[in-house]
């Protein structure tokens, strides 16, 4: 066994795409019979321990510092020690004491990889809304189309990769009509090698614009919701159902959507994360209201210019720039000759 933290880690890995509504979990067992388990792969995690906690086990290594109802009912030699590589997002150090108390040696880290593998769990329980991430690329002079509207690629295709490495992870997409409307996207994970979870696509459309005939709603490779207003025209929501979409009604606010209860309604239907794909208008109004916990921004080498020419985000945004949302980078990294930085709103968690 190599560095068992890492591989710790590495294992809970494995439940990316396919677990959101707990966090991952992944634990090395250290000791005569080295064993390994991550939440996620069926087999209950009682059972599991319960075989080897007998079999001169030293250490258990865990990722993510469990509930201490992970341990009702077990009883461990005096001499097994304990090492949690990040703390539980609820109730961080409780599990850690009570193993103390108990007379175990406990470790409580917080390692890098261990915190961002579970960046969703570190806000997510605490809010009556899902996680958001926003994610867009861009020029260098920040536009994302030029004044014609031309805007496939600006991104390369290795960033274009990690993108889709994005959506992976997180378990629904959204996106606003308009967008549909002009591109016709899939918004389903594509990777080289043909793996990746395709998450539940969500499409704002106060009106019910779009077409019958739009592409995903004929690709079955994940669901599509479509969030509308509540005075919505019947006979398009029955042919949206008859289609196999989930409609959403939704109050309005002013003219549009209420953002918040759309986001409440997401959550409530089991929603954790989501990764918020534009367009403008759409990042505009979710700056504006404040939802936002992460940002994704790739920087493609080139200049657009233009005044016309769009930009990531529009919206009402901030009249002064002390009001301004600021941002801490927390890691960057190139894809080909793309930058892709990864930040997270300061004052939030993660």
């Amino acid at each position: 066994m190599s560095d068992p933290q890492q591989e710790s880690i590495a294992l809970a890995s494995l439940g990316l795409g396919k677990i959101f509504d707990v966090p991952y979990v992944g634990v090395i067992a250290i000791g005569e019979h080295d064993s390994s388990w991550y939440e996620g792969n069926g087999i209950p995690f009682h059972t599991w321990m319960t075989t080897l906690v007998f079999r001169s086990i030293k250490t258990f290594i865990f990722s993510y510092e469990v509930s201490k109802e992970w341990f009702n009912g077990l009883v461990f030699p005096s001499s097994i020690r304990f090492e949690f590589c990040s703390p539980n997002a609820l109730l961080p150090g409780l599990t850690a004491n009570i193993l103390k108390e108990q007379g175990y040696e406990v470790q409580l880290q917080s390692l890098p990889l261990a915190m961002e593998l579970n960046h969703v769990w570190y806000d997510n329980p605490r809010t009556d809304i899902p996680f958001i991430a926003q994610s867009f690329g861009m020029s260098l002079d920040g536009k994302i189309a030029t004044r014609t509207g031309d805007s496939k690629y600006i991104s390369g295709k290795e960033v274009l990769e990690a993108v889709h490495r994005l959506r992976h992870r997180y378990q629904a997409i959204l996106v606003g009509i308009n967008t549909v409307l002009l591109d016709h996207p899939q918004l389903t994970t594509r990777l080289k090698d043909g793996q990746g979870h395709s998450p539940i696509r969500i499409i704002l459309d106060t009106h019910l614009r779009m077409s019958m005939d739009e592409p995903l709603l004929n690709n079955q490779e994940s669901s599509t919701w479509i969030v509308t207003q509540l005075d919505a025209d019947q006979s398009k929501v029955n042919a949206f159902k008859n289609k196999g979409a989930k409609i959403i009604q939704v109050s309005l606010m002013g003219e549009h959507l209420n953002l918040e209860v759309v986001l409440k309604n997401l959550k409530h239907h089991g929603i954790h994360s989501v990764l918020v794909e534009g367009g403008a208008t759409i990042h505009g109004a979710f700056l504006d209201h404040g939802f936002t916990h992460r940002v994704y921004a790739s920087i493609s080498p080139l200049l657009i210019g233009g005044q016309e020419a769009k930009t990531p985000i529009a919206g009402q945004g901030f009249q002064t720039l002390k009001d301004s949302l600021r941002l801490a980078f927390i890691h960057m990294e190139t894809f080909g000759e793309d930058l892709f930085l990864t930040a997270t709103i300061k004052g939030k968690n993660v």
